[in-house]
C-alpha cells in the first residue's frame, strides 16, 4: 500500500513490489549515517533492525528531510515505508503532517518526497476510515504528479491506484471502475507507470469488472494481461492471487475444469500448508466442484474450512455460504437456513448490509425461507435486497433480477398455498399432479405455468 523506495537520482527502474525494500540500498556519492544504516542488509532485502516503533523513526525523518543530500532523500523514502508498515494510523498521520509542513516550507509542494509523504498519509487516513480526507489528499498527489512530472517521480498511475481501493472501499463501485478504466487507458496512452502498478491496476479493474458488473470477459483479458506481467516481474504471491482471480472467473463461465487446474495450481505455489489462503483456494475449489455437479467432493471441503478451528471468520462465512447452497440446491431447505442466517450475521456485521457478499447470502436466506413457507419473513429479506442492490449497484445487477423473481414465485406461492389450505377445509380436491407437487415437493419452474393456469380458473 505504500510507496517503494528507488533511487532519486535516476528513473524510476522497473520494480516487482514484492517486499517493502524490493531495491537494493544504494550507498549515496557521500552517505549520510541513515542512509548507511538503511543499507546494511542484502540486496533486495534492506533491514530496520535500527528502527522498532514511530517513535524511533520521527527524528531520522525529520533530519533526512532537513538535509538536502539524495541519500538522506533515500533515506527517508525507507523510513515512510517502514512507518506505514508499522500500522499505527494515527501516529503515522503525526509524522507525516509535521515532515509534510517542513518539506513545503523549504523544498516547495512538488517535491517527490513530498508527494511520497502526502500519498502515505492519504493512506494512513483510509486506514482510519477517514476516507473522504484519504481520498482528497490522494487526488492532489494525482493532480500534482500530472502537472509536474520529471524523473524524480514518474509513477504517475500509484496515487490513482490508492484512489480506485479507496472508492470500492467506500462502496463507491462505480466511481472506482470509472477511474480504472481511465487510468488504464493513459497507460495505455503512453503515461509513465511502472509495470507492478499497472499489473495491480489492471487486477482491481478485473475484479470490479466481475463483482460489481459481471463483465466476465473484460474481467479475464484483464486478468490474463496482468498475469503476464506478475509472472515478468517474478512476484509469485501476487501471481497465486491473479490466478485465483482468474480460476473464479473461469467457475462463473461454466468452465469449472480449467478453473479446478488454476485452483490446484494456486495451492501448490502456497508453501504454508495451514495459510489463510490455502484455505480461500479450497473454498473456491469447493465451489468450482459444486458447480461442475461434484456435490460430495464440494460438501467435502466446505465442511473441512467450518471445522477447522483457527479458521478465520471470513473465509468460515463464505463456507457457511457455499454449503447452504448445496443444501438449497439439494431441497435441504432446514440446513441451509442456519447456515445462511450464520452467513449473513457474520457479513452484515463486517462488511454492511449493502456488500454483495451480504447481498448474496440475505438473498440465499430470503429464498430458504420462501421454500420454508415462511412468506412474511422471506418477502423481508428478497425487498431488503432489491432495494439495497438498486441502491448501491443499480438496476441492471443479476440480484435485482434474481430478487425480483423470487418475490414474484413467493406472491404465487403464497396464493397457491392460501387456496390449497381453503381447498383442503372444504374438501375441494385439487387436481392429483398440482396435489403431488404442493405437498411432496415445492413448486418450481417446470410445473410454474400448469399452477398459475389452475389458479387463475379458480378464479
Amino acid at each position: 500500500m505504500t510507496p517503494k523506495a528507488e533511487s532519486l537520482s535516476q528513473p524510476r527502474p522497473i520494480t516487482d513490489g514484492r517486499t517493502p525494500g524490493n531495491l537494493a540500498v544504494v550507498n549515496p556519492p557521500h552517505p549520510s549515517p541513515i542512509a548507511h544504516k538503511m543499507s546494511l542488509g542484502k540486496a533486495h532485502t534492506p533491514t530496520y533492525r535500527a528502527y522498532v516503533t514511530v517513535e524511533d523513526l520521527v527524528t531520522p525523518l525529520q533530519r533526512a528531510l532537513a538535509n538536502d543530500d539524495k541519500g538522506t532523500f533515500l533515506a527517508a523514502e525507507h523510513i515512510i515505508y517502514k512507518i506505514v508498515h508499522l500500522k499505527e494510523p494515527s501516529e503515522a498521520e503525526k509524522v507525516f503532517q509535521e515532515s509534510q509542513v517542513v518539506l513545503q516550507r523549504t523544498q516547495g509542494v512538488d517535491h517527490p518526497i513530498l508527494l511520497w509523504i502526502r500519498q502515505s498519509l492519504g493512506v494512513a487516513f483510509l486506514a482510519q476510515k477517514r476516507m473522504e480526507d484519504g481520498m482528497e489528499l490522494l487526488r492532489q498527489t494525482l493532480e500534482i504528479t500530472k502537472k509536474h512530472r520529471h524523473h524524480m517521480y514518474p509513477d504517475y498511475i500509484q496515487p490513482g491506484l490508492y484512489l480506485v481501493r479507496a472508492f470500492r472501499q467506500d462502496s463507491q463501485h462505480k466511481e472506482a471502475l470509472c477511474e480504472a478504466i481511465r487510468f488504464i487507458k493513459e497507460v495505455d496512452a503512453g503515461f509513465c507507470a511502472s509495470k507492478a502498478t499497472i499489473r495491480d491496476m489492471l487486477n482491481e479493474r478485473a475484479h470490479l469488472f466481475r463483482y460489481f458488473v459481471g463483465n466476465l470477459p473484460a474481467s479475464q483479458r484483464d486478468l490474463e494481461r496482468a498475469l503476464a506481467l506478475s509472472i515478468e516481474l517474478g512476484s509469485c504471491d501476487i501471481t497465486r492471487e491473479i490466478k485465483l482471480s482468474l480460476a473464479i472467473v473461469q467457475i462463473y463461465k461454466g468452465e469449472t475444469a480449467r478453473a479446478q487446474e488454476l485452483l490446484q495450481e494456486a495451492l501448490k505455489l502456497n508453501l504454508h500448508e495451514l495459510s489463510r489462503h490455502q484455505w480461500v483456494v479450497k473454498k473456491w475449489l469447493a465451489f468450482a466442484y459444486f458447480r461442475g455437479g461434484d456435490t460430495a467432493t464440494a460438501k467435502k471441503f466446505y465442511r473441512e474450512i467450518i471445522e477447522h478451528k483457527n479458521q478465520d471468520a471470513a473465509v468460515r462465512a463464505g463456507a457457511q455460504h457455499g454449503l447452504a447452497d448445496i443444501h438449497y440446491h439439494l431441497h435441504n431447505y432446514q440446513k441451509a437456513k442456519p447456515l445462511y442466517e450464520a452467513a449473513v450475521q457474520w457479513r452484515a456485521r463486517n462488511y454492511g448490509s449493502t456488500h454483495p457478499d451480504t447481498l448474496s447470502s440475505m438473498k440465499g436466506l430470503g429464498s430458504t425461507l420462501r421454500c420454508l413457507r415462511q412468506f412474511q419473513d422471506a418477502k423481508e429479506w428478497l425487498i431488503a435486497v432489491w432495494v439495497s442492490t438498486e441502491s448501491t449497484l443499480g438496476l441492471t445487477d443479476v440480484r435485482i433480477i434474481e430478487s425480483k423473481k423470487e418475490l414474484a414465485f413467493l406472491r404465487i406461492e403464497e396464493l397457491l398455498w392460501r387456496d390449497f389450505r381453503l381447498a383442503a377445509r372444504i374438501n375441494c380436491p385439487l387436481p392429483l399432479g398440482i396435489r403431488n407437487v404442493i405437498v411432496e415437493t415445492e413448486p418450481r419452474l417446470g410445473c410454474l405455468a400448469w399452477l398459475i393456469n389452475w389458479h387463475v380458473r379458480r378464479i
